[in-house]
């Protein structure tokens, strides 16, 4: 028997799987938090940024300390203790982070 994939559809469930919770992955460490907040680093850079649930994907605005604002539509899906996530409202690339400890 295989896990497979799950999407995640509502921000109910989002907060439910997702929010609250560290992901590390492809030089990647994370908190996403309920509050519509998170923050992190991506090859030892520091970004923050806010989200929003919008028409069943997660829609975040990146912001890294001296570059533009980063705005994108993502697919989330869950799968055991990770997380994959589709840029572009699923038309995008696609990375797969894990759920670690706090």
């Amino acid at each position: 028997m295989t896990d497979s994939w799950t999407r995640i559809r509502t921000r109910e469930a989002f907060c439910r799987y997702v929010a609250q919770s560290r992901f590390e992955g492809d030089g990647l460490r994370f908190v996403i938090r309920a509050d519509g907040g998170f923050s992190g680093t991506a090859e030892g850079e520091t970004f923050e940024g806010r989200w929003v649930w919008k028409d069943s994907c997660f829609c975040r605005t990146l912001i890294f300390d001296d570059e533009p604002p980063e705005t994108d539509c993502e697919i989330i899906e869950i799968c055991g203790d990770q997380m994959r996530y589709t840029r572009a409202r699923g038309q995008g690339s696609t990375s797969v982070v894990r759920k670690v400890p706090l």
